[in-house]
């Protein structure tokens, strides 16, 4: 007998997961709409992934993994679990976020022809699960150059990378190529993201959301120079990253609007870097501000 193909197919790739992604999985597994496959990729875990994996897909059937060999990369292993899925949709999901119960069958609802991405809102949590910070709604025209340009200009640190994690049609995201054809640029979530805008219009509901985890993580130590300019947005891997937005474009239009646009994004990203080191400086100084 043919094995039924599930409607929606959910891609995680996961490393050293241990800690969330019991969570992660159930908060996918609880969800009122039922009918998906949840994929996932192990990257050579040492931490005991793959036995919380073992466990839970004896559980559920719509639960399958692997394990790779060696660790492929990120970027590799987000391929891969796209290149598993059967479904019509497809949905990644990171090892150690959480999202509302009717966050698929609401995203699922909106898709209307022409839709590449739909997407909720986004709230950061903690470690423990605390509210860090809620994101505004995501509102795009639907107007291709219009959408374009609003998603260019949007401020990088106001969420809106978080969108390569609405449900996609999966023939689109074949067809556009996935995150691992963008090696070699700087923030790869966000052209991807710039890439489906250009084939197909966004549809956000406020009426669920997606709990984006913020860990603590140690900085990696950094030479004086390079991090004053990364804080002023002068790096020079930030300046590749705007610079390339109207690169991935075919629209002529849409190219050219959005060039037009780029000095003044990235004068705008120098005033926002300035803007938030100044006020860094006066902090790290004890002062009141």
């Amino acid at each position: 007998m043919t094995p039924t193909v599930p409607s929606l197919s959910i891609g995680m790739p996961v490393f050293n997961g241990a800690r969330y992604i019991r969570r992660a999985l159930e908060s996918l597994l609880n969800q009122t709409y039922s009918d998906f496959e949840l994929i996932v990729s192990d990257n050579a875990s040492t931490d005991g992934t793959i036995e919380i994996l073992r466990e839970i897909s004896k559980g559920d059937a719509r639960v399958s993994y692997s394990q790779n060999e060696s660790n492929i990369g990120a970027l590799g292993n987000f391929r891969r679990v796209l290149q598993m899925a059967r479904g019509q949709y497809f949905m990644w999901a990171a090892a150690d976020d959480e999202w509302d119960r009717r966050w698929v069958e609401v995203l699922l609802s909106n898709f209307r022809p022409g839709t590449s991405v739909s997407f909720g809102t986004v709230t950061n949590i903690d470690d423990q699960g605390g509210i860090v910070r809620r994101y505004a709604d995501f509102r795009y025209p639907n107007s291709k150059v219009a959408r374009l340009l609003k998603y260019f200009w949007d401020d990088d640190f106001e969420g809106k990378a978080n969108l390569i994690y609405g449900i996609y049609e999966r023939s689109r995201l074949l067809d556009a190529g996935v995150p691992d054809d963008y090696a070699g640029i700087p923030f790869v979530d966000m052209h991807f993201v710039f890439n489906q805008l250009e084939r197909g219009s966004i549809v956000t509901d406020p009426a669920v959301c997606l709990y984006k985890r913020i860990s603590q993580v140690s900085s990696i130590p950094r030479k004086p120079w390079s991090r004053l300019a990364t804080v002023l947005g002068a790096d020079r891997e930030t300046l590749r990253y705007l610079v390339a937005y109207p690169r991935l474009l075919h629209d002529p239009i849409a190219k050219g609007a959005v060039y037009a646009l780029l000095p003044a994004r990235i004068a705008k990203r120098l005033a926002i870097g300035a803007t938030n080191g100044i006020v860094a400086l006066w902090k790290r100084s004890g002062l009141d501000v």
